[in-house]
């Protein structure tokens, strides 16, 4: 026999409030909910005994509240957890799957309050309880009353009480660090890593550092947006601040790397180096990236150390607010001293050491001894001696970033991709989706189109791993790069890739395919040069403006027949998803999970069409004298097919649905039957691409 039902008519509802579902949980917390005292929480007897009858045990109990608060019935939760608690039914399981409601609930002082009575009933936390807690706790909260950080001290502070009856672990104070993170509080993150013994279980581990690191870059990125991005000498200060507190938690990282009680993990050496190139002050900030991994995986350096920047010596001079100093003293707190001894508070001599300037020389200097190699792990070695990790994609990301960042270091960032890419060496890595993105837009950043197309056609295509932002981001390089006279056949080959590869094109990069040629349009100078035009045979090259006419018509009407092919694939597209009953898009939904490249919003296949409207009504408006007959006679025909883009019915439609292509023309691409834009001939709308 089941137990009852949480939602059948005998299960108590509370009564017509207007209170909030986190107000609900808080005054829940404090109220009688099996007598009428409660009377807006009340619970009929027989309910509750007609549940008890079949939870016997705590493992039943927990699995029922469980199941009750799925339903969002948290007054027969409740109800449950407190009749069984009577009964002498341990009850420490259930007010877990409590707590973790309210806090899913967005409701942190309900939780908190539970967490008081289920402390006051006699029912002691276990090392569940504390996880849950510290760990919901780190989560956003949209009531800006609610202060997470104190509530989640307040439950750490009591796990380090002798009556606690739960052993501290490094996860509880890895999850009260996350919290401090999450909620931008550096003071107690600093309060309560500083508590921390250099050895035994409660030391600092990976996740530990990694932790500190990421507040450190996340904190002082939040507190510069908030500054006057006018008045820079703030701005750099905070920067230097931020690179010199990540610096004092690398040495102590260091030093217990070379203790040999620290083994590093790519997660820690990546957070160290996201925090020097985020919010880095100069160029010297980002090179030491390029000295990071060399120090953790032996990569070479090659880039050129540029000078160090201000942020070593303005420190000395820089004027502090009362409250920066106030702060200093818990901001600057090491794990170790320099003795290696732990830190303690030392007043008098604090002040001594406040004017002296921090000497951070050498902490990027390689660790491993000179005779290791490089390919040896690890794994291989012991965690006792330090050693080197393997370079993967996430490095080769990182490395590609900081050149990005870094000043004139384009080219480092081509010579690191061809190290890491293209010679074979035991730093040889295989480029996954993501690297590849960074590396089209360091080329996006270099105006290297010439590259782009390179490595989308001859790396990326073949190994099925060109997708929409492949296209996109090098159709933006094109579109950066338009003062090169190579970059329209560039951005038609763009084109031409992105109809083989992908089952409906991209929106965006047909957009930025006709922003650039209307660009070059507007600026007649670069046509002269432009490869890949026909100003007309027999044309009057003295008559600069007919040739610049010619010229213009021959750039849109080149433009026009290249995107017909992806035009023609969404109108397709159109005709197919939209259909009068709701079961083609329910499929299209679902089709979108698993091949996001064949399904697309409807409000951008509407842009790109009206982008095409847009220049095919250019060509006839302006352009229809330079010609020839019989292609006008067929951009008017397509101009004509696609008018049906204005109707107000059908824009409507579309920008609150989903495109996808029809099985045939998926079918016809899988098979390559589609054309190349040299060969294809201009075919209508309607009777779709010719056959070479």
């Amino acid at each position: 026999m089941e137990a009852a039902n949480p939602l059948d008519k005998d299960t108590p509802q509370k009564s017509t409030t207007e209170d909030t579902k986190q107000e609900f949980l808080y005054k829940l917390a404090y109220t009688g909910i099996t007598h009428k005292k409660g009377y807006d929480y009340y619970v009929p007897y027989q309910v509750v005994d007609r549940e008890m009858k079949w939870l016997k045990d705590p493992r039943g109990l927990a699995d029922r509240v469980a199941a009750v608060l799925q339903a969002d019935n948290p007054i027969l939760a409740l109800a449950l957890i407190r009749w069984a608690h009577r009964r002498d039914i341990s009850t420490v399981v259930a007010y877990n799957r409590l707590l973790e409601y309210c806090l899913r609930m967005k409701a942190p002082k309900a939780a908190f309050r539970f967490w008081n009575d289920m402390k006051k009933r006699g029912v002691p936390p276990n090392l569940r309880s504390y996880t849950t807690m510290l760990d919901g706790l780190a989560q956003p909260f949209p009531n800006e009353r609610v202060k997470p950080v104190e509530i989640a001290l307040k439950v750490y502070r009591s796990l380090r009480e002798s009556k606690s009856g739960v052993e501290p672990n490094i996860i509880h104070t890895n999850a009260m660090l996350k919290v401090c993170w999450h909620h931008g509080d550096l003071d107690t993150l600093w309060l309560v890593a500083g508590e921390l013994p250099e050895n035994g279980p409660l030391a600092p581990d990976t996740y530990t550092y990694t932790t500190i690191l990421r507040a450190i870059s996340d904190v002082t990125q939040s507190q510069i947006a908030a500054m006057n991005q006018r008045n820079l000498e703030p701005i750099l200060e905070r920067r230097a601040q931020g690179i010199k507190e990540g610096k004092r938690i690398w040495s102590d990282v260091i030093y217990q790397w070379k203790k040999g009680r620290l083994a590093l993990d790519s997660h820690l050496v990546h957070s160290m180096a996201q925090l020097l190139e985020r919010i880095s002050s100069c160029d010297h900030d980002i090179w030491e990236v390029f000295a990071l991994y060399n120090q953790t995986t032996g990569l070479p350096i090659l880039a050129k150390e540029p000078p160090m920047g201000r942020n070593q010596s303005f420190s000395k001079t820089r004027h502090e607010s009362s409250a920066m100093k106030d702060k200093r003293v818990e901001e600057d707190i090491p794990f170790v001293d320099e003795g290696e001894r732990l830190w303690e508070d030392k007043p008098e001599t604090l002040a001594q050491e406040e004017g002296e300037e921090e000497n951070f020389d050498g902490l990027f200097d390689p660790v491993v001894e000179a005779g290791d190699s490089s390919t040896q792990h690890a794994s291989e070695k012991g965690k006792s001696a330090p050693s080197y990790l393997p370079v993967k994609n996430v490095e080769l990301s990182m490395i590609l970033q900081a050149c990005m960042t870094m000043t004139q270091a384009f080219g480092v960032g081509k010579n690191y991709w061809r190290y890491l890419t293209q010679e074979e060496h035991s730093h040889s890595v295989i480029p996954d989706g993501p690297s590849y993105h960074q590396y089209l837009r360091l080329l996006r950043n270099s105006r290297s189109s010439r590259d782009v197309v390179r490595v989308i056609r001859d790396m990326m295509e073949p190994q099925g791993l060109a997708d929409r932002k492949s296209f996109y981001i090098a159709m933006s390089c094109c579109a950066r790069d338009r003062r090169n006279p190579n970059v329209l056949k560039y951005a038609n080959e763009l084109l031409d890739i992105m109809s083989k590869a992908l089952v409906l094109p991209d929106a965006r990069v047909l957009k930025r395919y006709v922003d650039m040629v209307l660009w070059l349009q507007q600026n007649p100078q670069f046509l002269m040069t432009l490869n890949g035009l026909n100003s007309g045979e027999g044309a009057n090259k003295t008559d600069l403006s007919a040739l610049g006419n010619r010229l213009k018509a021959s750039l849109l009407t080149t433009a026009a027949e290249n995107l017909h092919w992806h035009i023609f694939k969404l109108d397709k597209a159109v005709d197919h998803s939209l259909q009068p009953d709701q079961r083609m898009q329910d499929r299209l939904a679902q089709a979108a999970k698993s091949s996001p490249h064949a399904v697309m919003l409807g409000e951008h296949a509407l842009i790109a069409i009206t982008e095409m409207r847009r220049l095919l009504d250019l060509i006839k408006k302006h352009f229809s004298k330079y010609v020839a007959s019989d292609t006008l006679a067929e951009i008017e025909k397509q101009a004509l097919e696609l008018r049906k883009y204005s109707g107000q019915t059908l824009t409507k439609t579309m920008r609150k649905s989903l495109i996808g292509a029809s099985p045939s023309l998926a079918i016809e691409l899988n098979a390559k039957g589609s054309t190349s834009p040299e060969t294809r001939g201009p075919e209508s709308f309607e009777d779709g691409p010719q056959s070479s």
